[in-house]
């Protein structure tokens, strides 16, 4: 089953793959961060479940945070962002498709340079393993009784 974990594991390889000398931080670095860097979030946006398998939404932003702002190299970011995350996010064993790509500032002054892309998917539910031992030998008895139909 694909993870909250392995999404973003896959998206901070593919953002260290792009920009090498950049940290890649999470929800949960407040402050001390290097600039520039990039901070993602991953949010589950649905989920339901049958038996087997279970259907999710997931949400990925990510934020740039820049040395200086700089709005060309928001532009620039936001081209190399819909490259790679346009079509697949490839994780350790699937690929998913992305889709509703979108780009914008946040911030307190809105210069802050976001990406934001979702993912819809299936994954089967594994079943644990039961440790129990097999059943071993069975012995049935069985009577037969005779009735008389008159």
């Amino acid at each position: 089953m694909t993870t909250l974990e392995e999404i973003k594991k896959a998206v901070s390889t593919e953002l260290r793959k792009r920009y090498p000398d950049y940290e890649v931080y999470g929800a949960d670095t407040v402050d001390g961060y290097e600039r520039p860097s990039f901070f993602v979030y991953v949010t589950q946006t649905f989920s339901e479940s049958t038996k087997n398998a279970i259907h999710k939404n997931v949400e990925v932003e990510i934020d740039f945070v820049q040395r200086v702002t700089n709005e060309a190299e928001a532009m620039r970011f936001f081209e190399t962002m819909e490259r790679a995350f346009g079509q697949k996010l490839k994780t350790e064993n699937r690929y998913l498709t992305t889709s509703n790509l979108s780009t914008g500032f946040d911030g307190e002054n809105k210069n802050l340079p976001y990406f934001l892309f979702e993912m819809e998917f299936w994954s089967a539910i594994e079943k644990e393993k039961n440790e129990a031992p097999m059943m071993g030998e069975v012995n049935i008895e069985q009577e037969v009784k005779r009735w008389d139909y008159r």
